[in-house]
């Protein structure tokens, strides 16, 4: 499976994305820059912003993490669950994340 989020920085990315590895609650994150355009509190915003995609098997320990560490309000966390997952990646993400 994959959670989805925004973050403000790319600082923010990394030290979530850590966090994340540290508490072994993913097996990897990707994190790119990206530009939004969003309405907040019936405003337009134009905003630079990291999109991290994150591969786990625990959607319970990510949200945890980045409710936690999140600088946003309101975080974008967005679950993606998948029906076909290559074996051999399915059992790597698996291993990764086992404590």
């Amino acid at each position: 499976m994959i959670v989805l989020t925004t973050v403000s920085s790319k600082k923010e990315a990394i030290f979530i994305a850590k966090k994340l590895l540290d508490k072994k609650a993913a097996a990897c994150v990707n994190f790119y820059k990206i530009k939004s355009l969003y309405f907040w509190k019936e405003k337009l915003h134009k905003e630079k912003e990291f999109q991290l995609i994150i591969k786990t098997n625990s959607y319970k320990k990510v949200k945890k993490i980045i409710l936690k560490h999140h600088s946003y309000d309101t975080p974008e966390i967005i679950f993606l669950k998948f029906n076909k997952v290559y074996k051999k990646y399915k059992k790597w993400i698996k291993n990764s994340i086992k404590g």
